[in-house]
């Protein structure tokens, strides 16, 4: 298993997290910076090692970092997506602000959340798999902005709550643009692929097909296939292939 994305989320949040407790108290928390360190040393040995594999098995370096690439789409896509969440994380964020002792844990989660923003556009290969995780921050500062907003139309402009179920309503329906783009995308793939292999769905032809590569093939074969059953003969199958998934294929360009 290969999935180190979170070191930077770790490393580099918990640093902006020190960082802004220093400019926000003017002093230095010199105990957090110990753990900060301790916690560097105990996470030490897997990234030495990590790093002494891409440097020594090239196999490694070509697959996992080099053909790895995911960059993340354009800003304003990923504000369409998060869109009102975001817009609420930011009404719960200035809430949390104008408190007057505010609670480091609520500083924690916007730190994280400006951090992680602006580590998704890192220029690395793996940019949109930093993405993950940061719903929760994000839906934590929104869950505060929805309270803050229900209170405040509760206060000043809603006094019936028929009126105020109405602005809900239209929140949930705001709220689904991304789940209605990726599922009308999934829908898509799936029926693209109902009478031939595609990225969503292999034919039963294909399947049988392989099945009897598993009880007709020796073990250590190697498979010359179409792109698309070079991603599904492994798994069905149990063999290797010489073509298969583009990150997961060595010189896959080039093949």
């Amino acid at each position: 298993s290969f999935h180190p994305y979170h070191i930077y989320t770790v490393f580099f949040v918990l640093l902006a997290l020190i960082i802004t407790e220093s400019i926000i108290e003017l002093r230095i928390n010199f105990s957090h910076i110990v753990h900060y360190i301790i916690l560097l040393i105990f996470s030490a040995p897997p990234i030495i090692y990590y790093l002494w594999v891409f440097k020594n098995v090239p196999v490694y370096y070509q697959t996992l970092f080099v053909q790895n690439i995911t960059p993340s789409p354009s800003i304003w896509i990923i504000l369409t997506d998060f869109s009102l969440l975001l817009i609420l994380a930011i009404f719960g964020s200035i809430f949390v602000l104008k408190q007057k002792n505010t609670d480091k844990k609520n500083i924690f989660l916007i730190v994280w959340v400006v951090t992680q923003f602006f580590l998704a556009y890192l220029p690395i290969n793996t940019q949109i798999r930093l993405f993950e995780g940061l719903g929760i921050p994000i839906i934590i500062l929104a869950t505060y902005g929805l309270i803050i907003f229900n209170d405040l139309l509760q206060e000043k402009y809603f006094s019936k709550r028929n009126n105020i179920s109405l602005v809900y309503l239209f929140i949930i329906i705001f709220s689904m643009f991304s789940t209605i783009r990726v599922s009308f995308l999934d829908l898509y793939y799936t029926n693209m692929g109902k009478d031939s292999d595609s990225d969503a769905y292999i034919t039963k032809d294909s399947k049988e097909a392989m099945q009897w590569l598993k009880e007709n093939s020796p073990e250590q074969s190697v498979v010359f296939s179409s792109y698309r059953n070079g991603n599904n003969i492994p798994f069905i199958a149990f063999r290797s292939v010489y073509l298969g998934h583009n990150a997961g294929t060595v010189g896959f360009s080039v093949k």
